[in-house]
């Protein structure tokens, strides 16, 4: 041991160094174990997560798809009709799935809605999270988010259709797992809406008139894809239509899982969660690799006589770079130990209770994820060691006498530039600024970034709520109706409509209208006589960048048929991309008869129209759903990012600043021996340090809003909505400085402690 140690005495400088810098370490150290905490926490959640939602798929018997018929059929004569189909089709074995909708009052709140059914066993089984199943009659499973979600407990009574059940358990389905009480729906709420789960003898005393005839099918070969599953399923719709019209029956809904938003929502959000989290890691990783790189600049800087004399002492380059990148190594392995452990415990319990006040989604199960221990802690830490392994190789290739004259320049020196007759004071900032501009430019990166994240976390739900106005100022009509068969009603007040929905070249949804003649709902336009022609939402037009005069294609989003338009017109209609025509183009262009319709639309409830026709009903409330529902799911995640982005702040600008302080060392010692003092120094190299940060600042605002609007409309185009106007209200531009110079001066505080203890020998060290 005693060798070792005369052999390489430089171990023991190494927790000197680290003593020595701590501030710098210490940083370091809270940079990295934060992140890696963070987005650890983050991927290993949304792994596990996505895990446990494909694992459910077979636990709890995922249906293939739904669909819905006029009138009651049994399951034995769709099962006969299902197995006419070839044998080298899929085959689909049918479930009865009958519920009932029913609308109640909560707390005063009619808005809320309930989907009853009777208890699962065989396919959609659900899985239980408190309390038990329902066993017998008068008692109620229903789902576990909303239940949070209205401090629902177990014991609790609901009252609709004139019975008082109570709460036995509550539950989480795989067919609802983003409670999308619609299809067609832009947003789900699981706060409004709900499945429930009664006993099947209790289930038959409920009013028909609010029972629906469903049933769901699962396909017996269980390795096929989403478009083998999706043309058997074409293949089960049409053989189902073509069976059932001799008898007068046919379907009033056909569903597929690919197409269905409240199985297939929470999966896309999943992945998208994970390549966003993978994103801001490399950004961040980026921000960090700059200001290392700076760092050990620096450190080889104020080394540079140290390091002269071990080379002229016979040290190999590569004794000194391992030397060298000891100490950060430690302090990396170390960072990433407590990093990970934040990461499995805190932070991800943080993001699954996000996920489960967001989804219903069924009891968790952690995995351990290689990929995300690669990706969120042995790839940034490689990273880091090699940038810091090539600029330690990059300058130690000077020769020792160099180092001894602390001559580190590979190049020859530039002419100075030549300032503007300023003070001198003055000048000397800017000469100050100009040397460490690579400082500074990246001090400007680190805050624009901190600055996106800060606006993004202040501005999202208030955006959200700008949108929620926005589309209730351009609605059609107060109410929209969609039917599940045509009925004829005598309110003047009602208009009929038709509606289908396709999906454009990149799958986006598109509800297509067809508009009476004109229309006293869509006043704004008149509706085009030529087939063929069409207005559009200029919500639609925006997403695509169509004009006026453009032909379009749209198709169904699994099927082959395609359908041309030509664009005559647009006008505002914020909900969705809608595409809308003549009801005659309509009926001719889809193969409909003359008087076929879909539904109502119309500014009051249309109180006549018997609830068993009603196959959806889409009010004012409604469509507040996307607020109400993000502002609930990214409330808890808004200060977060708020908190995130004044801790990068502090630390990016502190390393900087203190990088900017040691490399000035000498200049500053120098200085004091010309007789200025520490108040009159602080004026200079703080001052500068805050003139680059106010620059950074004031460039950073515009650069984040132009960055920050991109990002937003395209974070919303995964809603099926397009953001027409992302304004950023003038107070959180306000917060932003506020919070940057609060932040700042309180560094510089810091940065004055610094240059009190910079000694007057400092300049004298290494005089030649």
């Amino acid at each position: 041991m005693a060798d070792k140690t005369i052999k390489n005495p430089l171990r023991k400088r190494i927790l000197r160094d680290i003593r020595k810098e701590k501030g710098k370490y210490i940083s370091i150290f809270l940079f990295l174990t934060f992140m890696i905490s963070i987005v650890s926490g983050m991927l290993v959640t949304s792994l596990s997560m996505m895990y446990t939602y494909d694992d459910g798929i077979e636990t709890y018997k995922l249906e293939d798809g739904h669909f819905s018929t006029n009138s009651e059929i049994s399951v034995a004569e769709l099962q006969k009709i299902a197995d006419q189909e070839d044998s080298d089709t899929a085959k689909a074995t049918i479930y009865k799935q009958y519920f009932y909708n029913f609308d109640y009052t909560f707390e005063g709140n009619s808005n809320y809605s309930i989907r009853l059914y009777e208890n699962r066993e065989a396919l959609n089984t659900y899985s239980i999270f408190e309390g038990h199943a329902p066993e017998k009659n008068g008692e109620l499973a229903i789902d576990r988010l909303f239940a949070e979600n209205n401090n629902l407990k177990i014991g609790d009574t609901l009252t609709f259709d004139g019975k008082d059940l109570t709460i036995c358990g509550t539950v989480a389905v795989p067919d609802y797992s983003c409670l999308f009480e619609n299809n067609s729906d832009s947003m789900f709420s699981a706060t409004t809406f709900t499945m429930g789960f009664v006993t099947a003898d209790y289930f038959k005393e409920f009013s028909e008139s609010k029972l629906t005839y469903s049933f769901a099918y699962r396909f017996s070969d269980r390795s096929l894809d989403d478009r083998a599953s999706y043309d058997a399923s074409t293949d089960l719709m049409n053989t189902l239509s073509e069976q059932l019209a001799p008898q007068g029956n046919y379907l009033t809904d056909f569903l597929m899982r690919q197409n269905n938003k409240a199985i297939s929502f929470t999966r896309e959000d999943m992945d998208g969660d994970t390549n966003s989290t993978i994103m801001m890691l490399y950004i961040m990783i980026a921000l960090l690799a700059f200001i290392f790189a700076l760092m050990t600049f620096s450190t080889i800087e104020a080394e540079a006589g140290a390091i002269g004399t071990l080379r002229a002492s016979g040290y190999t380059k590569g004794e000194i770079i391992r030397h060298y990148m000891a100490a950060p190594t430690y302090v990396f392995l170390a960072a990433a130990v407590i990093g990970n452990i934040g990461g499995y415990t805190c932070f991800r319990k943080f993001m699954e209770d996000m996920y489960y006040h967001s989804y219903s989604l069924p009891v968790f199960k952690v995995v351990w994820n290689a990929n995300a221990f690669l990706l969120t802690t042995v790839i940034p830490i490689v990273i880091l060691l090699v940038i810091n392994y090539l600029a330690l190789r990059s300058m130690l290739g000077l020769s020792p006498l160099n180092f001894l004259r602390h001559d580190l320049s590979k190049r020859k020196k530039k002419h100075v530039t030549k300032l503007p007759d300023f003070k001198f004071l003055t000048r000397f900032r800017i000469r100050t600024i100009l040397q460490n501009r690579s400082n500074y430019i990246t001090m400007a990166i680190g805050i624009l970034m901190a600055n996106i994240l800060f606006i993004f976390s202040a501005s999202m739900l208030p955006i959200l709520n700008d949108q929620t106005d926005n589309v209730l100022d351009h609605l059609i009509a107060n109410y929209q109706y969609t039917l599940k068969a045509p009925v004829e009603l005598d309110d003047s007040s009602a208009e009929k409509y038709c509606l289908t929905v396709l999906a454009d070249d990149g799958g986006k949804e598109v509800l297509v209208y067809g508009i009476a003649d004109n229309s006293k709902y869509l006043t704004q336009v008149s509706m085009p006589a030529e087939k063929g022609d069409i207005i559009i939402s200029k919500s639609f037009m925006k997403l695509n960048d169509y004009k006026v005069g453009d032909t379009i294609k749209i198709t169904e989003k699994y099927g082959d048929k395609e359908y041309s338009f030509r664009i005559a017109g647009s006008f505002n209609y914020p909900a969705a991309f809608s595409v809308f025509m003549s009801i005659d183009n309509y009926n001719d262009t889809f193969g409909k008869d003359a008087d076929y319709f879909t539904g109502y639309f119309s500014d009051k409830a249309l109180d006549d129209l018997d609830d068993s026709f009603i196959y959806s009903t889409m009010g004012p409330s409604d469509y507040s759903k996307l607020s109400d529902q993000m502002n609930d799911s990214m409330g808890r995640m808004m200060p977060l990012m708020k908190y995130l982005s004044l801790i990068i702040f502090v630390i990016v600008i502190y390393l900087l600043s203190k990088i900017v302080l040691e490399k000035n060392a000498e200049s500053i010692s120098l200085t004091k021996i010309l007789g200025y003092n520490n108040r009159e120094i602080g004026k200079i190299y703080i001052i500068s340090t805050a003139i680059a940060v106010l620059v950074s600042v004031a460039i950073s605002l515009p650069l984040s809003t132009v960055i920050l609007k991109t990002m937003i409309v395209y974070l919303f185009r995964t809603f099926d909505i397009w953001l027409e106007n992302v304004h950023i209200g003038t107070s959180i531009y306000v917060q932003v400085v506020i919070w940057d110079i609060v932040c700042y001066g309180l560094l510089s505080f810091l940065q004055y402690k610094k240059i009190q203890k910079i000694p007057m020998e400092e300049a004298l060290k290494n005089r030649e």
